[in-house]
C-alpha cells in the first residue's frame, strides 16, 4: 500500500527521533564522543526542522559550527597521523567543553523522544 505524504513525513519524523535518541545515548554512555555527536544530532536536527527553534538541538549546531575545522569520526582516516597527534590536545579539549555544553541537551533529548 502507497503511503501518504502525511504518513512519509510522520514516519521519518519518529525515525529521526529514534535516531536522536539513540546518539544522545551513545553520548552520555561515553561510546561516542560529544563532538561527532554533535555533528550527527545537528544533522537530525535540520531534517526534523528543530535547529534554530530547538535549544537542544540548537546547541549542536553551534557545537558543530565551533569544531568543524577539527577532524571528526570517518574523515580522520583521511588526515596523516602527524596532523592528528598535532590537533589531539586541542581535540580532546574540544571533547570536554562539547560535553560540559551539551549534557543536559543529550538527557533532555532521551527524555523527550523515547518512546
Amino acid at each position: 500500500m502507497k503511503m501518504s505524504h502525511d504518513e512519509y513525513v510522520e514516519r521519518a519524523t519518529r525515525e529521526n527521533r529514534a535516531e536522536a535518541v539513540a546518539i544522545a545515548q551513545e553520548m552520555l554512555d561515553g561510546s561516542l564522543d560529544y563532538i561527532d555527536g554533535s555533528q550527527r544530532l545537528s544533522s537530525i536536527g535540520s531534517r526534523i526542522g528543530f535547529n534554530e527553534s530547538d535549544p537542544d538541538f540548537e546547541i549542536f549546531r553551534m557545537i558543530d559550527s565551533e569544531t568543524d575545522s577539527l577532524p571528526v569520526g570517518h574523515t580522520r582516516e583521511y588526515w596523516s597521523e602527524r596532523a592528528l597527534q598535532r590537533l589531539q590536545p586541542e581535540y580532546e579539549r574540544s571533547v570536554e567543553w562539547a560535553k560540559k555544553m551539551s549534557l543536559e541537551h543529550c538527557m533532555s533529548i532521551v527524555r523527550r523522544f523515547s518512546a
